[in-house]
Formats: C-alpha cells, sequence, structure tokens
C-alpha cells in the first residue's frame, strides 16, 4: 500500500471510525427477557442495540403461544394465545379435547423499537385474557412445565438483526407459520434454553 493510499485509509478511520476499520462485530443478538408491559403489549430485551425494524412483516417473524410439557407422555402440547382452556388443559383432567378460540390466531400485529435501542416492543392483534393466565397458574400447582413463549423464525429478508446486520438467531421457528395448536415430542423442543413469560396483571 503506498503512503499516501495508507495515509487516506487512517485518515478516514480517524473521522469517521465506523466505515469498518476496527474489529467487526460477529456476536448476534440475544434474547434476554420478555415481559408483557400490558395485555397486549410484550417487550423484549436484548443483549445489544437492534437496527430498525421498520420494514419487519411481523406475522413472518413472530408468535406467541401457550405450552404444557406431559412427562407422562413424554410430549408438549403448544396452544396458539386464543385458546381460552375452558374446558381445561392437557394433564388437567379436564376433557381438553375440543378446541375454543375466540378468534383467529393471537398474531403479532406491530413490531416497533421500545425505549432502549436494545429492546423491541410487540403488539398483539388481540390482548391476553385471565383465562390463559388461570389455567398457566393451575398447571404450576400441579406441577406441570407450562408457560408462554415467543417463537421466532429468521425467515427471509428484512429480519431483525443487531447494528452490525447480525441476525437474531430462530427461536422455535417450526411453529410460526405452522398451526393453531400442535404436540411436538419431548419437554419444549427447540427452546432450551426456554424462557417462560410471566402474564401481565390482568
Amino acid at each position: 500500500m503506498s503512503w499516501r493510499l495508507q495515509r487516506a485509509v487512517v485518515g478516514a478511520c480517524v473521522v469517521a471510525p465506523a466505515v469498518g476499520c476496527g474489529p467487526r462485530d460477529n456476536t448476534a443478538p440475544v434474547l434476554e427477557d420478555a415481559r408483557f408491559e400490558d395485555p397486549s403489549t410484550l417487550v423484549l430485551s436484548f443483549s445489544e442495540p437492534i437496527a430498525s425494524v421498520a420494514d419487519i412483516d411481523p406475522v413472518t417473524h413472530f408468535r406467541l403461544g401457550s405450552g404444557f410439557a406431559l412427562d407422562a407422555l413424554g410430549v408438549t402440547v403448544y396452544y396458539d394465545l386464543s385458546h381460552h382452556f375452558w374446558d381445561g388443559f392437557p394433564g388437567s383432567g379436564a376433557d381438553a379435547s375440543g378446541l375454543w378460540p375466540r378468534h383467529g390466531f393471537t398474531i403479532v400485529s406491530l413490531v416497533e423499537p421500545g425505549d432502549d435501542p436494545s429492546q423491541l416492543r410487540l403488539t398483539l392483534a388481540y390482548p391476553l385474557t385471565y383465562y390463559v393466565c388461570d389455567n398457566l397458574s393451575l398447571a404450576d400447582e400441579m406441577e406441570i412445565p407450562a408457560g408462554i413463549h415467543l417463537h421466532y423464525a429468521e425467515a427471509g429478508f428484512p429480519r431483525v438483526t443487531d447494528e452490525a446486520g447480525n441476525p437474531l438467531a430462530d427461536i422455535g421457528a417450526w411453529w410460526v407459520s405452522a398451526s393453531f395448536s400442535t404436540t411436538q415430542p419431548g419437554a419444549f423442543p427447540e427452546l432450551d434454553a426456554r424462557m417462560p413469560i410471566p402474564c401481565p396483571e390482568l
């Protein structure tokens, strides 16, 4: 490299270090916390600031569901959040064979930045109800592992990335665009380490 070119590169690094002169960030963002701000709003906290999500289709990438791990059967049953459990939940001793949704899928209808650069705020098309939370509490009393979980699919562009362009990895991506309910072998497959999301005050 000629001294003129070398001097120009060094000068650019001093004036605008973001052009890529230092070590590149190759570390993908990691979800560290997820909590309901209210029954319709979920706040996600990540390990680092997140790039703009203005063009992201939330339905393509996000889904929320309630899951119940039935040790005796060796399976986990997942339900869309729109299932109210009027007929009980698997393992509760009630007849949970019929599905009683109040509407269609409880989709994530909006994704936008949170109050902090490392946060995202997800808005649900329909608010979470006490039916779901009451049954999750009952499952806990019966020592049945259960909880609300975030499912995220990296999918196609645009996607969630950090400011360096590193994409958020899949989190139980197999269920983002699948059926209203599903049964999978094992305890919370592809959700390790799983992050149960606490219910909001209802």
